[in-house]
């Protein structure tokens, strides 16, 4: 019989928070060698992705069954 592999939790929510947070850092570098002013949409990219990494880290931890302190 073949055992059914459960998908890891929390590895979309990481995969996403990656692409975010890569948009947010690249837009930010292209703004800055224009020669402008970086505005709060560059660093809510950012900011958004990073949160949505963190929460998928912290979902496939306790998947695993580790204690988060």
């Amino acid at each position: 019989m073949e055992e059914e592999l459960k998908p890891r939790k929390g590895i979309k929510r990481q995969f996403l928070g990656c692409v975010v947070l890569f948009l947010g850092v690249l837009n930010t570098m292209l703004t800055l060698k224009g020669g402008l002013p970086p505005d709060i949409f560059n660093y809510m990219l950012i900011m958004i992705g990073a949160g949505i990494l963190g929460s998928g880290i912290l979902a496939s931890r306790q998947g695993k069954g580790e204690r988060s302190t």
